[in-house]
């Protein structure tokens, strides 16, 4: 009897422990972008089954396992990661624990693992030091293992996740640029790799610690990639200066190459999934222009190395390069779903034995997100918007949003996407704090030229934490039916105001600023324009106070209008 119920109280423990959220596949279609309309997560399976039997071995790993880097039979700290991120997204939680195991028993004296460990398991010539990227992977695994399997067992997965994050920020972390660095050396910022760059899970690393200095290294981020990103092709350099020059020569093991190469071939990975999980449109523009690089070269044609104005200088077709702008295409929209489907197919089919460990493991995780099983951190929303909508009224466009609750909501930025690519604030709205009860909410874009326009809300709490809501479809200005000036605005001014006029055909078009007694101060516009929506400014800081009078001139229409200067 007494052996009937242990057994079965060990069974009810094993049971607890062993339990999973995210049973594979999960096949997920996440909030933002698109995804391959041919994914199979059987394709994913077969993947890890080969990831698996190649790379992963007890042979040297001090009674756990390890992932097999090419060279010498030697573990890096990047491939642990790579290792633990794949098993618990799959849900193989004796290879995640065995993992896990390794990393511990190969810390430096900082308390994250040394970068590059030898088939006896000793340091690499002697060589300690982490590297950041890799200890990324590592913190964000174990909050995931915290979701599929919870922290009541034998390892407590948040406390070490928690552990990790802390020492990754005190001493991989640059707080001037608000950068990773490469590892925890010491001193501050020498070189720069995109490919670190991992916006997505800084925003679990703010909520898991409270640290809200991650905030800060995701914006870091962004500035940094707007910066370093060919302006024509998106590709960023491997390494590179902080100020964006190229790096002189490095001794090996280590690379400093100027090129989309091996390193830099991860940023639209990493990046992609922050515009798929969480909206950033920022994420969105970088992939959208580095794959419309990728998609000019065919997914068939793509190499393994890049100048960055897109002249190729690989020779090889491999994943390392195919998976990383797989997952940046889903960062975008519909304009690009054929290039999905091409670009997912060829991840999938596609196989190089040249640098097997790379090609293997990037083949693995990318084909994780665009299968949709990389599991995406949920955490509790701020506010729940029900609708956000658009509608044009001539040269204005009203936008309504609502809520059905709010907590510690601060407000909505309403940002618009303009000319150069670039998302600017054009109004704060102002938020309701706590509530349970719906609130509607308006904001009114006023005066816009000609032209095709999107939208987003950033909402903010008052701890500074984010989300963006984007407008699901674009606005279009259009030529307007016929001529008209606007009122200025303001008015009374002090010293500057602004005139809107519109017009409906190709005409010459002059408009003047007049005195009371008639006399001609100021020509504003005396040109030919096209058809459409404009505005022009008058500077009265010259002019005494007083009423002036303004007036349009063209073949076919005139109008006068009064304003008052007022200092």
């Amino acid at each position: 009897m007494k052996t009937t119920i242990l057994i079965i109280l060990s069974l009810i423990c094993l049971s607890t422990v062993n339990s999973q959220n995210y049973p594979f596949p999960q096949n997920v279609i996440y909030k933002y972008g698109i995804y391959p309309s041919n994914k199979n997560h059987i394709d994913l399976d077969t993947t890890f089954i080969n990831w698996k039997a190649r790379h992963v071995t007890s042979q040297g790993a001090g009674g756990y396992r390890r992932v097999l880097w090419d060279t010498l039979r030697m573990t890096v700290s990047e491939g642990i990661g790579y290792g633990m991120l794949i098993s618990v997204n799959m849900n193989d939680k004796p290879l995640f624990d065995d993992l896990l195991g390794y990393y511990n028993i190969h810390l430096g004296p900082n308390g994250l693992m040394n970068w590059i460990i030898d088939s006896l398991g000793n340091n690499y010539f002697g060589l300690q030091g982490s590297a950041t990227d890799a200890e990324e992977d590592v913190a964000y695994a174990l909050i995931l293992a915290d979701r599929q399997w919870g922290s009541g067992g034998s390892i407590n997965y948040m406390q070490a996740a928690i552990n990790v994050i802390n020492k990754i920020y005190e001493f991989g972390i640059d707080t001037v640029y608000n950068l990773p660095k490469s590892g925890d050396e010491s001193g501050g910022l020498y070189r720069v790799n995109t490919s670190y760059f991992a916006p997505a899970y800084y925003r679990a690393f703010a909520y898991y610690t409270g640290n809200s200095g991650w905030d800060s290294v995701i914006n870091g981020c962004y500035n940094y990639l707007v910066f370093i990103n060919n302006d024509t092709t998106g590709l960023v350099p491997d390494w590179c200066l902080p100020d964006g020059n190229p790096m002189p020569p490095c001794p090996p093991p280590y690379t400093c190459k100027y090129s989309y190469h091996y390193d830099a071939t991860r940023t639209p990975w990493r990046i992609g999934m922050d515009y798929l999980w969480y909206g950033d449109m920022r994420a969105n523009n970088f992939c959208s222009l580095i794959t419309s690089f990728a998609r000019s070269v065919g997914s068939a044609n793509i190499l393994d190395d890049y100048a960055l104005n897109g002249t190729p200088l690989g020779m090889y077709h491999n994943n390392a390069f195919v998976g990383p702008f797989g997952v940046g295409t889903m960062a975008t929209d519909a304009t690009f779903q054929n290039f999905c489907d091409s670009i997912y197919r060829e991840n999938a089919t596609t196989y190089s034995t040249r640098w097997n460990y790379f090609n293997s493991s990037l083949k693995t995780l990318t084909l994780l997100v665009q299968t949709g099983n990389f599991i995406p951190l949920d955490y509790p929303l701020p506010v729940e918007l029900t609708s956000f909508t658009a509608n044009v009224n001539q040269r204005n466009v009203i936008m309504n949003w609502s809520t059905a609750s709010e907590i510690n909501n601060s407000g909505f930025e309403v940002q618009r996407l303009d000319a150069d690519g670039s998302w600017n604030e054009v109004a704060f709205v102002k938020g309701h704090g706590t509530t349970s009860t719906p609130v509607n909410y308006s904001y009114e874009d006023k005066n816009l030229t000609t032209g095709t326009y999107s939208y987003c809300l950033k909402q903010v709490d008052y701890n500074g934490n984010y989300e963006y809501f984007n407008l699901n479809s674009k606005v279009e200005i259009g030529t307007p039916q016929k001529y008209s000036i606007s009122q200025n605005y303001p008015n009374p001014f002090n010293p500057v105001t602004k005139i809107y006029f519109d017009i409906p055909k190709l005409s010459s078009v002059k408009i003047s600023v007049y005195d009371v007694s008639g006399r001609e101060v100021k020509v504003l516009v005396n040109e030919k324009y096209q058809p459409g929506n404009y505005e022009t400014v008058f500077d009265g800081s010259m002019y005494s106070n007083g009423v002036y009078f303004y007036k349009i001139q063209t073949g076919d229409f005139t109008e006068t209008k009064k304003m008052i200067l007022m200092k």
